[in-house]
């Protein structure tokens, strides 16, 4: 990963061992690195978390279709990662293509100026 990918509020795992991580979220970023979780590390102990199904249901978003989903009320993501904008009943166009939960929130701020946040009970 790359400190320019990243935004306050992303969702990233870091390293607590060599076996082990945890996930957390960016609350400061400077030029080598990022605080997560009250610590901060190099940008190189952290990694992206990829993204599922369970993550896209623990932002809120609603199904669509099998393995689709709403991100917007036009932009449509699958569980494979692939993003479509959605122009009237059954027509979409491929936009681009979202793999990690982080790259997923930085979509939906690109899109919506807002932060794509975790549901209530899932915080």
């Amino acid at each position: 990963m790359e400190v320019r990918e990243l935004r306050i509020c992303n969702l990233v795992k870091y390293k607590t061992t060599p076996e082990e991580y945890l996930e957390g979220e960016i609350t400061l970023i400077d030029h080598r690195g990022v605080v997560v979780n009250g610590f901060y590390m190099l940008v190189g102990f952290i990694e992206p978390i990829p993204l599922t199904e369970e993550w896209l249901l623990k932002f809120g978003l609603k199904e669509h279709s099998l393995g689709y989903y709403y991100l917007t009320d036009d932009v449509i993501i699958s569980v494979e990662g692939q993003v479509y904008f959605e122009t009237g009943t059954n027509v979409t166009h491929w936009m681009c293509e979202c793999y990690t939960v982080h790259q997923l929130q930085n979509l939906y701020f690109a899109l919506t100026s807002e932060e794509l946040t975790l549901n209530s009970n899932e915080r």
